[in-house]
């Protein structure tokens, strides 16, 4: 009678814990914070810049031959053409992960999480293989690196009489110092075969572009202010979910390109004297309005590992358990 009784209550948990795993595999689902893995996430971005500047306004100089040798003060404007077109020095500014390659490389360039932390992930399927939602993606895409560009020299026709002044050259650079990726949106997660899928996240994208300078005549420098963008966007591409010891990986892969728009109407007014406070020698009132757009593409890799909550795991240990009777059983039959 007892015997039965132990062989009963056997096969019951046995067929409880059937039932339990075969409903678990028809819904099982994990949401776990996973940050991004900067030692394994990369990117590639190629800098370039279009646009115009426009410069309008006059001056006056000492001209030592003025006033039949005499010297004098001469006053002059800027003549036509004066819009410019604008191109990066060197052309495309490359910025990437490699440490040697030709480019302009920075150690440490991978992405990272941004201020906001790690993201929630959620995967679903008796496997754990389907991403089927992203929450609270924050990602620096430079990871705290920098883009400096440059533009080719700008010259600035004028009608003064003394040489120097007839053709005013205007240099601008700066850093890009910050391009960042925050969702503020739903992930659209599309599988398209076990561990595979698409995605698009939307959010938006923050660019930071600080170290602004303006130099006249390679002596005067006018520095502006940083230019803090943010502008709607969404990451696009293909993911991956594989095994790893302990958890799942998860693998985003796209590209990203953006058009940060760059203007700034900025007053170029300086005066130049003699070292003994002498007469001013040059004196100019400039107005620079420069409407341009800084491009960037990113080519993007991020990876993170997410791993079941302990909850989980202890379930699995109590299921384990449960077929011990079972296994003792049939070794005694």
């Amino acid at each position: 009678m007892l015997r039965n009784s132990s062989r009963l209550i056997a096969a019951v948990s046995a067929a409880c814990l059937l039932l339990a795993v075969t409903s678990s595999a028809k819904a099982y689902t994990i949401t776990a914070p996973g940050a991004i893995d900067s030692a394994n996430s990369t990117f590639d971005a190629g800098i370039d810049l279009s646009g115009n500047l426009t410069a309008t306004g006059s001056g006056a100089a000492f001209d030592s031959k003025a006033n039949k040798g005499k010297g004098g003060i001469t006053p002059f404007t800027i003549t036509a053409p004066t819009t410019h077109a604008l191109s990066l020095y060197g052309g495309v500014t490359t910025v990437d992960h490699y440490d040697s390659d030709g480019n302009i490389d920075y150690s440490g360039a991978k992405p990272k999480d941004g201020p906001g932390g790690p993201a929630d992930w959620t995967l679903t399927d008796p496997n754990l293989h389907t991403l089927s939602d992203v929450q609270s993606l924050d990602v620096d895409l430079l990871n705290g690196s920098e883009g400096p560009f440059a533009l080719d020299t700008i010259h600035i026709l004028t009608n003064s009489t003394v040489t120097l002044l007839k053709d005013i050259t205007i240099d601008l650079s700066g850093d890009l110092t910050g391009l960042g990726f925050t969702q503020t949106g739903l992930a659209s997660l599309v599988p398209t075969g076990v561990g595979t899928g698409t995605f698009s996240i939307d959010g938006d994208l923050n660019a930071t572009i600080s170290l602004l300078n303006v130099t006249a005549i390679s002596v005067i420098t006018l520095p502006i202010e940083d230019q803090q963008l943010s502008l709607s966007g969404a990451l696009v591409g293909t993911y991956t979910v594989t095994n790893v010891p302990g958890g799942r990986k998860i693998s985003l892969d796209g590209n990203l390109n953006l058009a940060v728009p760059l203007a700034l109407v900025t007053a170029l007014e300086t005066s130049l004297s003699t070292a003994d406070g002498s007469p001013v020698q040059l004196t100019i009132s400039t107005t620079i309005d420069l409407a341009a757009s800084l491009n960037v593409a990113v080519g993007y890799h991020l990876e993170t590992t997410v791993v079941p909550e302990p909850g989980s795991i202890i379930l699995l240990a109590f299921g384990l358990a449960a077929l011990v009777p079972v296994l003792r059983l049939r070794r005694k039959k």
